[in-house]
């Protein structure tokens, strides 16, 4: 049994390898083509998928006044922009030739090449023949070719129904360019189009698209667009589904498909530390409608307490709804919604998601808070920047009128402070009548042999034999000031003598 699988699966490879390894073909090579002077002219290659195969087109005459080659898969040379290579359609395998503004020095063959890049090539081409006037095409017709489901009308389909829409304009020279599209409701006319893969005779050219039903083309219908030189409007038609349509626009297709449904809002979030209320809405699209008891019916996976949902069921027919009251606890819970009818069943499903952002009134506290100590941060240097300290408030006041003397605590001056006499100077400047007023200090030297303060001590003198007074020799012998010891926290001042 083991044996048989491995022997399925190498098979199967070694097919998927040929089949990837397998060279692309010409599905609708190029043809003769005519062409009208001073307009554009398109010639037409389909080849199946090339894979990693590259495409060029090359076009010469006989004469030898013609000899380009463009590619691969689109033209990127400036100097020959006169060529474009149109892959467009590639997803279909078309890549087309367009020649712009032809002359009769374009008259040549124009061949399609297919670069495999395994040291061969294939080539297909054709004549390519400028004509002197323009001629109009015929009008378009249309076909389409379907599967039907059996016993339905001419125009309903079933969604997945393959069709095939078949368009043909014949005579034109240049041949019109001709395309499939689909105008679905709601577009205001205003039609899609549809990818086809083209052929060409030197008389005639066919556009075939082959489509496949959704749900969203009931009610739409298909039209085939021609355009050409010579029109100045396009022209179109319209498929004709059985033998008694005329094929009008007004002929709409009808697709019978399973319910369609969607979810309203489309994501159900719920942020950290808050209820969040919603009302989420089941809306869905059925042809036919829905069974009896088909929903739709919206519900927890897995079930969770009734409590959870509120029903709020609707008359439109069209959507049913639920009041929910989700927390922080239901981030990750899914709900689905269930519609059913005769095609079968349909199921959606939303997950509810955290937000992972804060509520806004946490977040209103963070940032007031945030503010609030950058504030008190900010007014803590500004005080330490520019609100300093001023003076002591021990410190003496001067008495400009009579200065303050000094504490003498080596000589036995009494130790007054200011405010301890009135005056707002010390005490011992009345007692002594030979104390100098600061203002007439001269650095002590109208200092010599007095005394200093009230003690009764011997005077006590100081000499310096080192002084010299270039402006009065007499003053040699007068000794200098004595030291002051400035005390700046109580501002007085003592006197220690020179050694």
């Amino acid at each position: 049994m083991m044996l048989a699988k491995v022997s399925v699966f190498l098979a199967f490879a070694l097919m998927s390898c040929l089949a990837q390894d397998k060279d692309p073909y010409f599905k609708n090579p190029p043809a003769d083509t005519k062409g009208a002077k001073d307009h554009d002219v398109t010639m037409y290659c389909q080849v199946s998928d090339k894979g990693k195969s590259n495409l060029y087109w090359h076009c010469n005459s006989d004469n030898g006044n013609l000899d380009v080659t463009v590619g691969p898969n689109e033209n990127t040379n400036p100097a020959l922009d006169k060529y474009i290579i149109d892959n467009s359609g590639a997803s279909v395998g078309q890549y087309n030739l367009i020649i712009t503004n032809v002359t009769n020095l374009d008259t040549g063959v124009c061949s399609c090449i297919i670069d495999t890049g395994k040291g061969n090539a294939m080539e297909a081409g054709g004549d390519l023949m400028v004509m002197d006037t323009v001629m109009e095409p015929s009008d378009p017709s249309c076909t389409i070719n379907k599967d039907r489901t059996s016993g339905q009308g001419p125009r309903v389909f079933t969604a997945e129904d393959d069709i095939q829409l078949v368009c043909e304009s014949d005579n034109g020279v240049p041949l019109a360019d001709i395309h499939w599209e689909i105008v679905r409701a709601g577009s205001n006319g205003r039609g899609v189009e549809i990818l086809s893969s083209i052929s060409t005779t030197e008389e005639k050219i066919t556009a075939i698209a082959d489509y496949t039903m959704t749900s969203s083309d009931n009610g739409a219908y298909f039209q085939c667009v021609q355009t050409h030189v010579s029109l100045t409007d396009p022209s179109t038609c319209y498929p004709k589904f059985g033998q008694n349509d005329v094929g009008t626009p007004g002929q709409l297709i009808e697709v019978k498909h399973r319910p369609v449904l969607r979810f309203k809002p489309s994501t159900l979030k719920v942020k950290p530390l808050e209820t969040t209320k919603e009302t989420l809405r089941c809306v869905y699209e059925a042809n036919p409608d829905l069974d009896a008891d088909g929903g739709p019916s919206i519900r927890y996976v897995p079930a969770q307490p009734e409590d959870k949902l509120t029903w709020n069921y609707t008359t439109s027919g069209e959507e049913d709804s639920v009041d929910l009251t989700l927390e922080q606890d239901d981030n990750g819970k899914i709900l689905e919604c269930v519609a059913t009818n005769e095609l079968g069943s349909s199921v959606i499903t939303i997950k509810i998601e955290s937000t992972g952002l804060l509520p806004t009134w946490i977040l209103v506290i963070i940032i007031g808070g945030g503010g609030l100590v950058v504030f008190l941060i900010f007014a803590v240097i500004c005080c330490i920047c520019f609100c300093g300290d001023d003076d002591d408030k021990d410190h003496i006041e001067v008495n400009r009128s009579r200065p303050g003397t000094f504490q003498g605590s080596e000589l036995g001056v009494d130790d007054y402070r200011y405010g301890e006499s009135e005056g707002g100077y010390t005490e011992g400047y009345e007692h002594d009548p030979e104390m100098v007023n600061i203002n007439e200090f001269e650095g002590g030297m109208e200092m010599k042999g007095h005394h200093y303060g009230n003690t009764g001590e011997d005077n006590i003198g100081y000499m310096d034999d080192n002084i010299d007074d270039d402006d009065d020799d007499d003053d040699d012998d007068i000794p200098p000031a004595p030291p002051m010891d400035m005390k700046s926290s109580s501002r007085t001042y003592d006197q220690v003598p020179l050694d």
